[in-house]
């Protein structure tokens, strides 16, 4: 089965400081709150673990950063998930 999410955010910052902030992505358990941890496994692997619809963990590896333009991922192990969040800007400070 194949399920797709995508997003829309717009916010009031500069482009640099936003992938900057979304690129530490050990931060995100303090914000999105079913992810329960992340750990830098390598320079481009990380173990996650996630509490939605049970416990879930899987090792995703870095896939075409492009520096403030693009972070992707792919599992290794675990749950199957892939994916890209693309950062454009809309101005100078947004």
């Amino acid at each position: 089965m194949l399920i797709r999410h995508s997003a829309e955010v717009v916010a009031n910052a500069p482009l640099d400081r936003c992938f900057s902030f979304f690129a530490q992505i050990t931060g995100f358990p303090t914000y999105m709150s079913r992810v329960k941890n992340v750990i830098r496994s390598s320079e481009h692997t990380s173990r996650w673990t996630v509490s939605m619809l049970g416990v879930h963990t899987w090792e995703a590896r870095d896939e075409e950063w492009i520096p403030n333009r693009q972070i992707g991922w792919r599992t290794v192990s675990g749950l199957r998930s892939y994916g890209r969040v693309r950062f454009t800007a809309e101005g100078a400070e947004r």
